[in-house]
């Protein structure tokens, strides 16, 4: 699925869908293997679905070069970084992608993983945060019962302790309070 794009219209941007192994972005997918196309006539044995769609909202109407790269995170692919129509640096220069270009555009992709990684990580570490506050709650609220049955046992121990020590003091036979009290 299209996800972000410069210079195609928004419109595409969530519309253009390639199913693993289906078209230039698919087989990137799929494979795991860059691809880079110098010639228009090459694109036609790639049988890509949206290669005319794409085209008719390129400036010079017409699909010439490609290179594309798959964007992982670690041994998952994410997606694709694909570029489209170099530009020639001047008048009756290359319009196609190099290899320097490819290699650019594999160290973009795998700065863009490194921070896609970090993110996760990042979000994980707010998950665990969240439980760790969770349980930090919960284990205070079962000191807090515990206290507050502690609090209310010890006042009613002393008063089972005083009738118990009243009881025995009364029950000599003399029915006199000692003297100490």
């Amino acid at each position: 699925m299209l996800q972000a794009a410069h210079g195609l219209p928004r419109a595409l941007i969530g519309k253009l869908a390639y199913m693993a192994g289906e078209g230039l972005t698919g087989h990137i997918v799929h494979g795991g293997e860059a691809v880079q196309i110098r010639e228009e006539a090459a694109l036609r044995d790639w049988d890509d679905p949206h290669i005319a769609e794409v085209a008719s909202h390129l400036p010079s109407g017409i699909y010439r070069s490609f290179v594309g790269v798959p964007l992982r995170l670690g041994d998952e692919i994410l997606g694709t970084l694909e570029l489209i129509n170099k530009i020639p640096s001047a008048p009756g220069h290359r319009d196609w992608f190099t290899d320097d270009d490819e290699g650019y555009l594999r160290l973009l992709s795998t700065a863009i993983g490194g921070v896609l990684e970090g993110a996760r990580y990042l979000k994980a570490l707010n998950e665990v945060s969240v439980t760790t506050m969770r349980m930090q709650r919960v284990a205070s609220f079962g000191t807090l019962a515990q206290r507050i049955l502690h609090e209310t046992s010890n006042p009613l121990a002393v008063a089972r302790l005083a009738a118990s020590n009243l009881r025995g003091d009364l029950g000599d036979g003399t029915g006199s309070l000692p003297a100490e009290v």
